[in-house]
């Protein structure tokens, strides 16, 4: 299944206040998926992305989801609800004039994640095939990292 095909915002009915606060030491994309699933990232949003501990608030709709980028990367940064981890956001109806917080942190990524984050930020993308490492590993350090799982 091609990325973005299940996620995307359904209609423009129930609007809601949302706050993101990006509570990862990272610059954070804070992304909309719109309603043929491609990702836009709002213009309102500075260059630089969300910076650590800065907050962003929107209104929204609770049919739109949202997900978060690594600035710089391209990895995928999460939000907290309660104690899980996720990383497509769906708003939510709340009383009016409520909002509603949304804290965005580092996921735990998988040792090889976190390999292929560095070798990203250490290698330039012309040098990684002169890399004596399989091809597989350098393939997977040049595919874009901008991939949706609802998972």
């Amino acid at each position: 299944m091609p990325p973005h095909s299940r996620i995307k915002s359904e209609n423009s009915e129930t609007r809601i206040y949302v706050k993101f606060i990006n509570k990862s030491p990272r610059n954070v994309r804070v992304i909309w998926l719109n309603y043929q699933g491609q990702p836009v990232w709002r213009p309102y949003n500075n260059t630089a992305g969300l910076s650590p501990n800065q907050t962003f608030n929107i209104y929204t709709y609770i049919t739109h989801p949202w997900i978060f980028r690594d600035n710089l990367t391209g990895d995928k940064i999460v939000y907290k609800e309660g104690l899980t981890e996720k990383q497509v956001y769906y708003p939510k109806e709340l009383a009016e004039n409520q909002e509603y917080n949304v804290t965005l942190v580092l996921p735990i990524y998988s040792l090889k994640e976190r390999c292929l984050q560095v070798m990203r930020r250490l290698v330039r993308q012309q040098s990684v095939h002169s890399l004596e490492i399989p091809q597989t590993l350098k393939d997977e350090i040049l595919r874009p990292v901008f991939r949706i799982n609802d998972t």
